[in-house]
């Protein structure tokens, strides 16, 4: 039934009102920080586009701790840094844009060098394949030679999602003592059932989370090199990703989106979620200091 006496009520508070204002409690914090004193929001197409419109920091990596930084998002577009090194010596989480997949493993040997990390890695192939067309460090192959550098604890590794007929290249993965869930388990077990072998797997231990928009299906991300059909949707994905929260996450990364392969730009849109979803989880690691601020 209409009620006329509530409708006016819901005039009286919310005609020519601020969100600000009005809005739940719980939202006007976050509110505040969109619209600013002023009521106005930045413009899209003005200033340099960020995750989440966080400052832009060029300066952070001159600074030995990095300017304070607790998260820093890095576009990594090769693997020939060094540098994350110093993200591990000065308790900053990276979380790295590439980049094909090879970037991962100068990573991981950046931030596991005093003990081996865990990983979640998902992603519509294993990437522990060996030496090809004279060369090991490709991007099929990151996984391998960071286990092989003791910078990766194959037992506590996690695979997500593995299709297609590049099967014969994954030995390393079985051998080494990786767990492998493919499409079909992830059927087979359901969502639920992902996240709570996930959880086993890596434990209490610290833990990186790799992701390739390759895991995805083409239908959602066809931006990428490596395309194989039948991959997970972007919701399953993220409530894969959303199941993991209270892990500790050293860090992560999204790789292998190639814009010039989608005129749609989905698989950017997507990718950028999935960011966001890596480090919401990041933040909410059980052991993450949280800066003052």
């Amino acid at each position: 039934m209409f009620d006329k006496t509530k409708l006016e009520a819901l005039r009286a508070k919310y005609t020519g009102a601020k969100e600000t204002e009005v809005a739940p409690a719980d939202f006007r914090k976050p509110l505040s920080l969109v619209f600013g004193e002023n009521y106005r929001r930045a413009m899209p197409y003005a200033g340099l586009s960020t995750l989440l419109d966080r400052p832009y920091r060029p300066e952070a990596p001159d600074l030995s701790d990095f300017g304070g930084l607790d998260v820093a998002l890095v576009g990594v577009p090769m693997d020939i840094a060094a540098f994350y090194g110093r993200f591990q010596e000065a308790g900053v989480r990276p979380l790295s844009v590439g980049g094909d997949h090879s970037i991962t493993y100068p990573i991981l040997q950046g931030l596991g060098r005093e003990r081996p990390v865990g990983l979640v890695h998902i992603d519509a192939h294993c990437d522990t394949m060996g030496e090809l067309e004279d060369t090991k460090f490709h991007h099929g192959g990151p996984f391998r030679q960071a286990v092989l550098a003791g910078v990766l604890d194959p037992e506590r590794t996690i695979q997500i999602g593995i299709r297609g007929p590049a099967e014969i290249f994954w030995g390393f993965s079985y051998e080494s003592g990786m767990t492998v869930l493919h499409i079909e388990d992830v059927d087979r077990l359901g969502i639920a059932g992902v996240v709570e072998k996930a959880r086993a797997v890596v434990g209490d231990g610290p833990t990186y989370i790799s992701f390739d928009v390759d895991g995805l299906d083409p239908a959602y991300a066809p931006g990428t090199g490596t395309p194989e059909a039948g991959g997970l949707t972007p919701r399953e994905a993220q409530s894969i990703l959303h199941g993991l929260a209270g892990i500790d996450i050293v860090g992560g990364d999204v790789v292998e989106v190639a814009p010039q392969y989608d005129p749609t730009s989905n698989t950017a849109m997507v990718g950028a979620q999935i960011l966001f979803e890596i480090f919401s989880l990041t933040v909410l690691g059980r052991r993450f200091k949280r800066s003052a601020a």
